[in-house]
Protein backbone atom coordinates (compact mmCIF):
# COMPACT_ATOMS: atom_id res chain seq x y z
CA UNK A 1 0.00 0.00 0.00
CA UNK A 2 1.00 3.35 -1.01
CA UNK A 3 0.21 7.30 0.20
CA UNK A 4 -1.80 7.18 -3.39
CA UNK A 5 -4.95 5.48 -1.39
CA UNK A 6 -5.92 8.60 0.76
CA UNK A 7 -7.95 11.42 -0.40
CA UNK A 8 -6.10 14.82 1.25
CA UNK A 9 -8.85 17.13 -0.04
CA UNK A 10 -11.62 15.23 1.59
CA UNK A 11 -9.61 14.39 5.07
CA UNK A 12 -8.66 17.91 5.44
CA UNK A 13 -12.46 18.54 5.71
CA UNK A 14 -13.19 16.04 7.90
CA UNK A 15 -13.53 17.85 11.96
CA UNK A 16 -10.65 16.90 13.93
CA UNK A 17 -11.28 13.08 15.65
CA UNK A 18 -14.23 12.39 13.90
CA UNK A 19 -14.13 8.98 12.46
CA UNK A 20 -12.65 8.10 8.84
CA UNK A 21 -13.12 5.12 7.10
CA UNK A 22 -9.61 4.94 5.75
CA UNK A 23 -6.62 2.23 5.86
CA UNK A 24 -3.82 3.01 8.67
CA UNK A 25 -0.25 2.64 6.68
CA UNK A 26 3.51 1.41 7.84
CA UNK A 27 6.33 2.37 6.11
CA UNK A 28 9.88 1.80 6.53
CA UNK A 29 9.96 1.86 10.51
CA UNK A 30 10.78 -0.45 12.75
CA UNK A 31 11.14 -0.31 16.81
CA UNK A 32 14.29 -0.51 18.60
CA UNK A 33 15.97 0.05 21.77
CA UNK A 34 17.57 3.76 21.26
CA UNK A 35 20.64 4.70 23.55
CA UNK A 36 19.55 6.55 26.42
CA UNK A 37 15.85 6.67 25.30
CA UNK A 38 14.52 3.35 26.09
CA UNK A 39 12.73 2.44 23.36
CA UNK A 40 11.75 4.54 19.59
CA UNK A 41 11.25 4.45 16.12
CA UNK A 42 14.15 4.29 13.12
CA UNK A 43 13.44 4.39 9.49
CA UNK A 44 14.66 0.90 7.88
CA UNK A 45 16.26 2.49 4.32
CA UNK A 46 16.93 6.06 3.73
CA UNK A 47 14.27 8.30 3.58
CA UNK A 48 13.27 11.63 1.72
CA UNK A 49 11.96 14.57 3.27
CA UNK A 50 8.28 14.40 2.96
CA UNK A 51 7.66 10.58 2.98
CA UNK A 52 4.87 9.25 4.95
CA UNK A 53 5.93 7.14 7.18
CA UNK A 54 3.05 5.99 9.21
CA UNK A 55 -0.47 6.66 9.27
CA UNK A 56 -2.40 5.94 12.73
CA UNK A 57 -5.63 5.45 13.78
CA UNK A 58 -6.42 6.89 17.01
CA UNK A 59 -6.91 4.19 19.75
CA UNK A 60 -9.58 6.16 21.60
CA UNK A 61 -10.96 9.68 20.93
CA UNK A 62 -12.77 12.08 23.36
CA UNK A 63 -13.28 14.83 25.39
CA UNK A 64 -10.13 15.05 27.84
CA UNK A 65 -12.57 14.38 30.88
CA UNK A 66 -13.68 11.85 28.82
CA UNK A 67 -10.55 10.06 27.56
CA UNK A 68 -9.81 7.98 30.62
CA UNK A 69 -13.45 6.22 30.77
CA UNK A 70 -12.79 6.04 26.90
CA UNK A 71 -10.03 4.07 26.94
CA UNK A 72 -10.86 1.48 30.04
CA UNK A 73 -14.30 0.62 28.17
CA UNK A 74 -12.61 -0.14 25.06
CA UNK A 75 -9.89 -2.12 26.73
CA UNK A 76 -12.76 -3.92 28.71
CA UNK A 77 -14.71 -5.03 25.63
CA UNK A 78 -12.91 -8.09 23.42
CA UNK A 79 -15.34 -7.03 20.75
CA UNK A 80 -13.64 -3.57 20.31
CA UNK A 81 -10.07 -4.14 21.16
CA UNK A 82 -8.43 -7.17 20.23
CA UNK A 83 -5.66 -8.94 22.14
CA UNK A 84 -2.67 -7.46 20.04
CA UNK A 85 -4.40 -4.15 20.84
CA UNK A 86 -4.74 -5.09 24.41
CA UNK A 87 -1.20 -5.78 24.94
CA UNK A 88 0.78 -2.86 22.83
CA UNK A 89 -1.26 -0.23 24.82
CA UNK A 90 0.38 -1.68 28.19
CA UNK A 91 3.33 -1.77 26.66
CA UNK A 92 3.24 1.44 26.43
CA UNK A 93 5.76 3.14 29.22
CA UNK A 94 3.54 4.99 31.95
CA UNK A 95 7.19 6.98 32.35
CA UNK A 96 10.38 7.54 31.69
CA UNK A 97 11.66 5.46 35.06
CA UNK A 98 12.18 1.74 35.21
CA UNK A 99 13.05 -0.81 32.95
CA UNK A 100 12.50 -0.75 29.18
CA UNK A 101 9.26 -3.08 28.52
CA UNK A 102 9.47 -5.76 25.99
CA UNK A 103 9.41 -4.53 21.62
CA UNK A 104 5.80 -4.46 20.53
CA UNK A 105 5.14 -5.53 17.08
CA UNK A 106 4.14 -2.54 14.72
CA UNK A 107 1.05 -3.40 12.22
CA UNK A 108 -1.27 -1.93 10.64
CA UNK A 109 -5.24 -2.50 12.22
CA UNK A 110 -7.79 -3.50 10.21
CA UNK A 111 -10.91 -2.53 11.75
CA UNK A 112 -14.91 -2.08 10.02
CA UNK A 113 -15.43 0.35 12.57
CA UNK A 114 -12.91 3.27 13.02
CA UNK A 115 -12.59 4.69 16.23
CA UNK A 116 -13.75 8.51 16.47
CA UNK A 117 -16.00 10.40 18.88
CA UNK A 118 -19.32 9.70 16.22
CA UNK A 119 -18.67 5.48 16.33
CA UNK A 120 -17.90 5.62 19.64
CA UNK A 121 -20.74 7.36 21.53
CA UNK A 122 -20.77 8.53 24.86
CA UNK A 123 -18.23 6.43 26.70
CA UNK A 124 -20.39 6.68 29.84
CA UNK A 125 -23.21 5.21 28.07
CA UNK A 126 -22.06 2.68 25.83
CA UNK A 127 -22.71 -0.53 26.96
CA UNK A 128 -20.78 -3.86 25.97
CA UNK A 129 -22.09 -6.70 24.76
CA UNK A 130 -20.36 -10.20 26.43
CA UNK A 131 -17.79 -10.99 29.25
CA UNK A 132 -15.47 -7.95 30.12
CA UNK A 133 -11.60 -8.19 30.61
CA UNK A 134 -10.26 -6.87 34.16
CA UNK A 135 -8.14 -3.60 33.76
CA UNK A 136 -6.12 -1.99 35.63
CA UNK A 137 -7.50 2.17 35.99
CA UNK A 138 -4.40 3.51 37.82
CA UNK A 139 -2.21 2.25 34.90
CA UNK A 140 -4.07 3.30 32.26
CA UNK A 141 -4.32 6.93 34.06
CA UNK A 142 -0.48 6.79 33.98
CA UNK A 143 -0.18 5.67 30.52
CA UNK A 144 -2.53 8.36 29.36
CA UNK A 145 -0.67 11.09 31.14
CA UNK A 146 2.64 10.12 28.81
CA UNK A 147 1.20 9.32 25.86
CA UNK A 148 -1.97 10.81 25.31
CA UNK A 149 -2.06 13.74 22.31
CA UNK A 150 -4.31 16.70 22.33
CA UNK A 151 -5.48 17.05 18.80
CA UNK A 152 -4.20 20.12 17.66
CA UNK A 153 -4.37 21.22 14.29
CA UNK A 154 -3.13 24.52 11.94
CA UNK A 155 -6.03 24.22 9.96
CA UNK A 156 -4.58 25.99 7.51
CA UNK A 157 -7.48 25.31 4.88
CA UNK A 158 -10.16 27.47 7.56
CA UNK A 159 -12.70 24.38 7.32
CA UNK A 160 -12.58 23.71 11.59
CA UNK A 161 -15.26 26.39 12.91
CA UNK A 162 -13.58 25.60 16.47
CA UNK A 163 -10.53 24.84 18.27
CA UNK A 164 -10.57 20.95 18.98
CA UNK A 165 -11.89 20.18 22.15
CA UNK A 166 -10.64 16.60 21.80
CA UNK A 167 -7.78 13.84 23.04
CA UNK A 168 -6.95 10.71 21.73
CA UNK A 169 -4.30 8.19 22.18
CA UNK A 170 -1.88 6.48 19.00
CA UNK A 171 -0.49 3.10 19.60
CA UNK A 172 2.75 3.38 17.09
CA UNK A 173 3.19 7.49 17.46
CA UNK A 174 3.17 6.89 21.24
CA UNK A 175 6.63 4.97 20.66
CA UNK A 176 8.38 8.35 19.09
CA UNK A 177 10.64 10.31 21.11
CA UNK A 178 10.79 13.73 21.88
CA UNK A 179 13.78 15.76 20.26
CA UNK A 180 14.10 19.47 20.12
CA UNK A 181 14.75 19.64 16.01
CA UNK A 182 12.12 16.86 15.37
CA UNK A 183 13.05 14.93 12.57
CA UNK A 184 9.38 13.92 11.88
CA UNK A 185 6.26 16.04 11.20
CA UNK A 186 2.81 15.33 12.17
CA UNK A 187 -0.68 16.23 10.62
CA UNK A 188 -4.05 15.24 12.41
CA UNK A 189 -6.82 14.77 9.71
CA UNK A 190 -10.09 13.33 11.33
CA UNK A 191 -9.64 10.37 13.32
CA UNK A 192 -6.06 9.72 11.71
CA UNK A 193 -1.97 10.76 12.58
CA UNK A 194 -0.24 10.82 9.24
CA UNK A 195 3.26 11.27 10.31
CA UNK A 196 5.90 12.18 7.26
CA UNK A 197 9.50 12.81 7.12
CA UNK A 198 10.39 16.30 7.84
CA UNK A 199 14.28 15.61 7.12
CA UNK A 200 16.25 13.48 4.84
CA UNK A 201 16.75 10.55 6.62
CA UNK A 202 19.30 7.62 6.90
CA UNK A 203 18.81 4.15 7.51
CA UNK A 204 19.15 3.78 10.81
CA UNK A 205 18.05 7.51 11.95
CA UNK A 206 15.12 8.25 14.84
CA UNK A 207 12.13 9.19 14.07
CA UNK A 208 11.49 12.25 16.53
CA UNK A 209 8.96 14.57 17.61
CA UNK A 210 8.63 17.67 19.77
CA UNK A 211 6.56 16.68 22.72
CA UNK A 212 6.69 20.63 23.50
CA UNK A 213 6.65 23.67 21.99
CA UNK A 214 10.46 24.00 20.37
CA UNK A 215 10.33 27.29 20.02
CA UNK A 216 11.12 27.94 23.62
CA UNK A 217 14.75 28.79 25.04
CA UNK A 218 16.49 26.07 26.79
CA UNK A 219 15.90 26.92 30.22
CA UNK A 220 12.21 26.83 29.81
CA UNK A 221 12.42 23.50 27.48
CA UNK A 222 14.08 21.90 29.98
CA UNK A 223 11.70 22.62 33.20
CA UNK A 224 8.81 21.95 30.66
CA UNK A 225 9.97 18.38 29.67
CA UNK A 226 10.64 17.81 33.48
CA UNK A 227 7.43 18.93 34.81
CA UNK A 228 5.25 17.28 32.10
CA UNK A 229 7.49 14.21 31.15
CA UNK A 230 9.92 13.26 33.78
CA UNK A 231 13.23 13.11 31.96
CA UNK A 232 15.86 15.76 31.53
CA UNK A 233 16.71 16.85 27.91
CA UNK A 234 20.11 15.91 26.60
CA UNK A 235 20.67 17.04 22.92
CA UNK A 236 23.50 19.06 21.38
CA UNK A 237 20.74 21.63 21.01
CA UNK A 238 20.38 22.48 24.13
CA UNK A 239 24.25 21.96 24.73
CA UNK A 240 25.23 24.64 22.37
CA UNK A 241 22.29 26.92 23.35
CA UNK A 242 22.96 27.20 27.37
CA UNK A 243 27.00 27.65 26.11
CA UNK A 244 26.76 30.41 23.82
CA UNK A 245 23.71 32.26 24.68
CA UNK A 246 23.80 33.52 28.43
CA UNK A 247 20.72 32.58 29.84
CA UNK A 248 20.90 36.17 31.58
CA UNK A 249 20.96 37.72 28.35
CA UNK A 250 17.61 35.36 26.75
CA UNK A 251 16.27 36.24 30.27
CA UNK A 252 15.98 40.32 29.22
CA UNK A 253 14.87 39.48 26.02
CA UNK A 254 11.91 37.83 26.57
CA UNK A 255 10.80 40.01 29.38
CA UNK A 256 11.25 42.82 26.50
CA UNK A 257 8.91 40.75 23.98
CA UNK A 258 6.11 40.58 26.98
CA UNK A 259 6.18 44.23 27.13
CA UNK A 260 6.75 44.86 23.17
CA UNK A 261 3.97 47.30 22.06
CA UNK A 262 4.56 48.22 18.17
CA UNK A 263 6.80 47.46 15.29
CA UNK A 264 9.39 48.78 16.00
CA UNK A 265 10.04 47.44 19.45
CA UNK A 266 9.83 44.03 17.61
CA UNK A 267 12.22 45.30 14.89
CA UNK A 268 14.69 46.65 17.63
CA UNK A 269 14.71 43.11 19.62
CA UNK A 270 15.10 40.92 16.80
CA UNK A 271 18.11 42.94 15.96
CA UNK A 272 19.46 42.47 19.09
CA UNK A 273 18.99 38.57 18.97
CA UNK A 274 21.03 38.46 15.60
CA UNK A 275 23.74 40.41 17.62
CA UNK A 276 23.76 38.12 20.23
CA UNK A 277 23.41 34.97 18.31
CA UNK A 278 26.79 35.92 16.04
CA UNK A 279 28.42 36.81 19.35
CA UNK A 280 27.72 33.60 20.62
CA UNK A 281 29.08 31.60 17.53
CA UNK A 282 32.44 33.81 17.52
CA UNK A 283 32.79 32.05 20.98
CA UNK A 284 33.33 28.58 19.38
CA UNK A 285 36.46 30.08 17.99
CA UNK A 286 38.22 33.07 19.59
CA UNK A 287 39.43 36.03 19.13
CA UNK A 288 42.50 34.25 21.17
CA UNK A 289 41.16 30.78 21.85
CA UNK A 290 38.14 29.16 22.19
CA UNK A 291 35.44 29.73 25.10
CA UNK A 292 33.76 26.75 25.30
CA UNK A 293 34.93 23.20 25.83
CA UNK A 294 35.31 20.63 23.43
CA UNK A 295 32.30 18.83 24.04
CA UNK A 296 30.25 22.34 22.93
CA UNK A 297 32.29 22.34 19.53
CA UNK A 298 31.65 19.05 18.98
CA UNK A 299 27.88 19.21 19.30
CA UNK A 300 28.42 22.49 17.38
CA UNK A 301 29.76 21.23 14.65
CA UNK A 302 27.07 18.71 14.33
CA UNK A 303 24.56 20.70 14.18
CA UNK A 304 26.43 22.23 11.31
CA UNK A 305 25.14 24.47 8.55
CA UNK A 306 22.21 25.08 10.75
CA UNK A 307 23.42 26.18 13.96
CA UNK A 308 23.18 29.56 13.64
CA UNK A 309 19.36 29.44 12.80
CA UNK A 310 18.92 26.95 16.19
CA UNK A 311 20.53 29.82 18.26
CA UNK A 312 18.53 31.77 16.68
CA UNK A 313 14.92 29.79 17.55
CA UNK A 314 16.40 29.56 21.17
CA UNK A 315 17.26 33.26 21.99
CA UNK A 316 13.18 34.19 20.94
CA UNK A 317 13.64 34.91 17.46
CA UNK A 318 10.48 32.90 15.61
CA UNK A 319 7.70 34.58 17.77
CA UNK A 320 9.46 38.30 17.03
CA UNK A 321 9.58 37.28 13.54
CA UNK A 322 5.59 36.35 13.86
CA UNK A 323 4.67 39.04 15.62
CA UNK A 324 6.82 41.21 13.37
CA UNK A 325 4.93 39.91 10.36
CA UNK A 326 1.41 39.62 11.76
CA UNK A 327 1.82 43.55 12.37
CA UNK A 328 2.87 44.14 9.07
CA UNK A 329 0.07 41.86 7.51
CA UNK A 330 -2.69 43.65 9.00
CA UNK A 331 -1.09 47.18 8.22
CA UNK A 332 -1.37 45.57 4.62
CA UNK A 333 2.10 46.60 4.43
CA UNK A 334 1.83 43.12 2.24
CA UNK A 335 5.82 42.93 0.51
CA UNK A 336 7.61 43.60 3.57
CA UNK A 337 4.98 41.26 5.54
CA UNK A 338 5.87 38.76 3.14
CA UNK A 339 9.50 38.83 3.64
CA UNK A 340 8.75 38.64 7.27
CA UNK A 341 6.86 35.20 7.05
CA UNK A 342 9.42 33.65 4.83
CA UNK A 343 12.03 34.40 7.68
CA UNK A 344 10.06 32.84 10.04
CA UNK A 345 10.47 29.95 7.47
CA UNK A 346 13.89 29.87 6.68
CA UNK A 347 14.35 29.47 10.45
CA UNK A 348 11.73 26.65 10.58
CA UNK A 349 13.49 24.90 8.00
CA UNK A 350 16.36 23.80 10.56
CA UNK A 351 14.24 23.74 13.79
CA UNK A 352 11.11 21.85 12.99
CA UNK A 353 10.66 21.67 8.84
CA UNK A 354 7.29 21.24 7.86
CA UNK A 355 4.79 20.77 11.13
CA UNK A 356 2.12 23.52 11.82
CA UNK A 357 3.51 26.66 12.41
CA UNK A 358 5.91 26.37 9.33
CA UNK A 359 2.78 25.93 7.42
CA UNK A 360 1.05 28.73 8.11
CA UNK A 361 3.54 30.77 7.58
CA UNK A 362 4.92 29.60 4.20
CA UNK A 363 0.72 30.11 2.96
CA UNK A 364 0.60 33.07 4.48
CA UNK A 365 3.76 34.20 2.88
CA UNK A 366 2.33 33.33 -0.57
CA UNK A 367 -1.15 35.07 0.02
CA UNK A 368 1.11 38.62 1.30
CA UNK A 369 2.87 38.17 -1.93
CA UNK A 370 0.12 37.99 -4.13
CA UNK A 371 -1.99 40.96 -2.22
CA UNK A 372 1.98 42.57 -2.70
CA UNK A 373 1.57 42.17 -6.88
CA UNK A 374 5.14 40.44 -6.36
CA UNK A 375 6.36 37.45 -8.87
CA UNK A 376 4.52 34.16 -7.23
CA UNK A 377 6.47 31.24 -8.82
CA UNK A 378 9.23 30.79 -6.04
CA UNK A 379 6.29 31.33 -3.38
CA UNK A 380 3.64 29.07 -4.93
CA UNK A 381 6.66 26.58 -5.16
CA UNK A 382 7.71 26.91 -1.99
CA UNK A 383 4.16 26.63 -0.16
CA UNK A 384 3.65 23.80 -2.13
CA UNK A 385 6.74 21.68 -0.59
CA UNK A 386 5.59 22.50 2.83
CA UNK A 387 2.19 21.84 2.45
CA UNK A 388 3.11 18.78 0.51
CA UNK A 389 5.59 17.37 2.87
CA UNK A 390 3.31 18.94 6.24
CA UNK A 391 -0.05 17.55 5.25
CA UNK A 392 0.53 15.12 1.78
CA UNK A 393 0.28 16.06 -2.11
CA UNK A 394 -2.46 18.46 -3.81
CA UNK A 395 -2.92 20.31 -0.55
CA UNK A 396 -2.03 23.24 -1.60
CA UNK A 397 -4.96 23.66 -4.15
CA UNK A 398 -7.18 22.43 -1.94
CA UNK A 399 -6.71 24.63 0.95
CA UNK A 400 -6.10 28.18 -1.70
CA UNK A 401 -9.67 26.98 -2.89
CA UNK A 402 -11.28 27.02 0.56
CA UNK A 403 -9.48 30.07 1.70
CA UNK A 404 -9.89 32.62 -1.68
CA UNK A 405 -12.76 30.15 -3.57
CA UNK A 406 -12.36 28.25 -6.97
CA UNK A 407 -12.13 31.17 -8.88
CA UNK A 408 -9.47 33.24 -7.39
CA UNK A 409 -6.93 30.55 -5.93
CA UNK A 410 -7.10 29.34 -9.94
CA UNK A 411 -6.34 32.79 -10.80
CA UNK A 412 -3.46 32.85 -8.44
CA UNK A 413 -2.16 29.70 -9.18
CA UNK A 414 -2.39 30.67 -12.79
CA UNK A 415 -0.31 33.90 -12.52
CA UNK A 416 2.53 31.90 -11.10
CA UNK A 417 3.56 29.74 -14.05
CA UNK A 418 4.45 27.45 -12.07
CA UNK A 419 4.34 23.77 -13.49
CA UNK A 420 1.85 21.69 -10.93
CA UNK A 421 4.05 19.49 -8.74
CA UNK A 422 7.52 22.07 -9.08
CA UNK A 423 8.83 22.43 -5.51
CA UNK A 424 11.22 24.58 -4.08
CA UNK A 425 13.20 23.92 -0.95
CA UNK A 426 14.03 27.07 0.57
CA UNK A 427 11.78 30.49 1.15
CA UNK A 428 11.72 32.91 -1.34
CA UNK A 429 14.28 36.01 -0.58
CA UNK A 430 16.58 33.88 1.63
CA UNK A 431 19.45 32.13 1.10
CA UNK A 432 19.30 28.61 -0.26
CA UNK A 433 21.92 25.86 1.56
CA UNK A 434 22.80 22.53 0.60
CA UNK A 435 25.56 20.41 1.14
CA UNK A 436 27.05 16.82 0.08
CA UNK A 437 29.75 15.27 2.00
CA UNK A 438 32.34 12.84 0.14
CA UNK A 439 35.93 11.67 0.09
CA UNK A 440 38.66 13.19 -1.41
CA UNK A 441 40.11 12.05 -4.69
CA UNK A 442 42.89 10.56 -3.09
CA UNK A 443 41.61 9.71 -0.05
CA UNK A 444 43.53 11.63 2.64
CA UNK A 445 40.15 13.01 4.09
CA UNK A 446 36.52 13.82 3.59
CA UNK A 447 35.45 17.40 1.48
CA UNK A 448 32.00 19.19 2.01
CA UNK A 449 30.49 20.75 -1.49
CA UNK A 450 28.64 23.22 -0.46
CA UNK A 451 26.17 25.10 -2.47
CA UNK A 452 24.87 29.11 -1.75
CA UNK A 453 21.60 29.70 -3.89
CA UNK A 454 20.77 33.48 -4.67
CA UNK A 455 17.70 34.57 -5.61
CA UNK A 456 18.15 37.36 -7.51
CA UNK A 457 21.07 39.37 -9.74
CA UNK A 458 20.35 42.95 -8.67
CA UNK A 459 22.51 46.04 -8.58
CA UNK A 460 26.26 45.52 -8.34
CA UNK A 461 27.57 44.70 -4.88
CA UNK A 462 30.11 42.97 -2.89
CA UNK A 463 29.56 39.30 -2.13
CA UNK A 464 31.66 38.46 0.94
CA UNK A 465 32.80 34.50 1.75
CA UNK A 466 35.31 34.00 5.11
CA UNK A 467 35.90 31.16 6.81
CA UNK A 468 38.75 30.01 9.92
CA UNK A 469 38.55 26.61 10.80
CA UNK A 470 35.18 26.14 12.57
CA UNK A 471 33.12 28.76 10.95
CA UNK A 472 31.94 30.08 7.14
CA UNK A 473 30.93 33.46 7.09
CA UNK A 474 28.50 35.03 3.93
CA UNK A 475 27.95 38.22 3.67
CA UNK A 476 25.69 39.62 1.00
CA UNK A 477 25.79 43.58 1.47
CA UNK A 478 23.97 43.72 4.73
CA UNK A 479 23.19 40.08 5.33
CA UNK A 480 25.03 37.68 6.79
CA UNK A 481 24.76 34.03 7.45
CA UNK A 482 27.21 32.56 9.68
CA UNK A 483 27.39 28.50 9.26
CA UNK A 484 29.11 26.24 11.62
CA UNK A 485 31.33 23.67 9.43
CA UNK A 486 31.10 19.82 10.49
CA UNK A 487 34.94 19.39 10.48
CA UNK A 488 38.13 21.41 10.47
CA UNK A 489 39.05 23.14 7.48
CA UNK A 490 42.61 22.43 5.90
CA UNK A 491 44.79 24.48 4.08
CA UNK A 492 44.95 23.96 0.40
CA UNK A 493 46.92 25.60 -2.20
CA UNK A 494 48.43 29.23 -1.82
CA UNK A 495 46.94 29.37 1.59
CA UNK A 496 43.10 28.81 0.52
CA UNK A 497 41.08 26.19 2.08
CA UNK A 498 38.60 26.09 -0.68
CA UNK A 499 37.84 25.92 -4.23
CA UNK A 500 35.29 27.85 -5.48
CA UNK A 501 33.34 28.19 -8.70
CA UNK A 502 30.10 30.17 -9.87
CA UNK A 503 27.36 29.55 -12.38
CA UNK A 504 24.38 32.03 -12.82
CA UNK A 505 23.02 32.52 -9.11
CA UNK A 506 24.76 30.01 -7.58
CA UNK A 507 28.06 29.97 -5.90
CA UNK A 508 30.00 26.65 -5.09
CA UNK A 509 32.68 26.02 -2.33
CA UNK A 510 34.35 23.04 -1.75
CA UNK A 511 36.15 22.52 1.67
CA UNK A 512 38.96 19.46 2.41
CA UNK A 513 38.27 18.91 5.99
CA UNK A 514 39.63 16.79 8.85
CA UNK A 515 37.88 15.93 12.39
CA UNK A 516 37.32 18.19 14.63
CA UNK A 517 40.62 18.38 17.47
CA UNK A 518 40.39 18.49 20.83
CA UNK A 519 41.36 22.06 22.32
CA UNK A 520 44.93 20.74 23.45
CA UNK A 521 45.68 19.71 19.37
CA UNK A 522 44.12 22.81 18.19
CA UNK A 523 46.43 25.37 15.88
CA UNK A 524 46.40 28.37 17.46
CA UNK A 525 47.30 30.45 14.60
CA UNK A 526 43.63 28.89 12.59
CA UNK A 527 41.65 29.88 15.17
CA UNK A 528 43.00 33.10 16.25
CA UNK A 529 40.15 34.99 14.05
CA UNK A 530 42.04 35.28 10.97
CA UNK A 531 39.24 34.70 8.13
CA UNK A 532 40.51 34.04 4.24
CA UNK A 533 38.69 36.27 1.93
CA UNK A 534 37.19 34.06 -0.99
CA UNK A 535 35.55 35.53 -2.83
CA UNK A 536 34.37 39.13 -4.13
CA UNK A 537 31.44 39.36 -7.41
CA UNK A 538 29.95 42.45 -8.21
CA UNK A 539 27.14 41.50 -10.32
CA UNK A 540 25.04 39.05 -6.91
CA UNK A 541 22.84 40.91 -4.66
CA UNK A 542 20.56 39.08 -2.13
CA UNK A 543 17.82 41.19 -1.62
CA UNK A 544 18.22 42.39 2.43
CA UNK A 545 16.03 41.89 4.97
CA UNK A 546 14.30 44.65 6.26
CA UNK A 547 10.92 45.55 7.56
CA UNK A 548 10.30 48.98 7.35
CA UNK A 549 8.84 50.51 10.48
CA UNK A 550 4.80 51.67 11.09
CA UNK A 551 3.50 53.12 13.98
CA UNK A 552 0.08 52.63 15.12
CA UNK A 553 0.18 49.16 17.03
CA UNK A 554 -0.41 49.79 20.61
CA UNK A 555 -0.28 47.73 23.80
CA UNK A 556 -4.08 46.46 23.97
CA UNK A 557 -2.98 44.26 21.08
CA UNK A 558 -1.59 41.55 23.24
CA UNK A 559 1.64 40.94 21.40
CA UNK A 560 2.78 38.53 24.42
CA UNK A 561 5.31 35.87 23.38
CA UNK A 562 2.75 33.30 25.31
CA UNK A 563 0.03 34.39 23.03
CA UNK A 564 2.34 34.06 19.59
CA UNK A 565 3.85 30.82 20.44
CA UNK A 566 0.31 29.64 20.27
CA UNK A 567 -1.74 31.99 18.17
CA UNK A 568 -0.50 34.30 14.81
CA UNK A 569 -2.82 37.04 13.44
CA UNK A 570 -5.90 35.15 15.59
CA UNK A 571 -5.82 31.93 13.81
CA UNK A 572 -5.27 28.44 15.79
CA UNK A 573 -1.83 26.94 14.69
CA UNK A 574 -1.65 24.01 17.14
CA UNK A 575 0.28 24.25 20.98
CA UNK A 576 2.82 21.26 21.14
CA UNK A 577 5.57 21.57 17.92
Amino acid sequence: MHEGVYDFEELLQLPVGQASHVPEFLGPVEVTTVAGKGRGLVVTRDVSAGELLFANRAFAVAKPSQLLEATVRKLECPSRCSEEEFRSFFLLCSSSQGPVPELPQLTCRARDQPEGPQSQGSPVSQVSQGPLRPVNRSLVKAILAANAHELDTSDVAGLQSAPSEVSSLFLTASLVNHSCRPSAARVFLGDMMFVRAARDLRRGEEITDGYISVLQPVMERRADIRKRYGFDLNEDRGLVEAALLPEAEVLAVLRRMDEAASLEDFQAIFEDITTLVQRGMLRLVGPSEPSCSAKVQGAAQRLGLGLERVLLAGAGAVPVLAATAAILDADKADKEAARAYCRCCWIMEELAPHNAYHAKWALEALLCASRASLPLEDYVAYARKVLTYHIGPGTLETVLRCQLGKKRSGALLDSSHVTHGELRMWPPGEVGITHQRRQTSNGDGEALDLQLHLDEAAPPNEVEISANQMLLYVRVRQKRVYLALPGSVVHGAQGRPVRLSKQGRRIQASFHLQPALSLTQRDSSVISGVRWHLLSFVDLLLPRFRIFSKKGYGRNERWSRSYLSLRVAGSCIGSQS
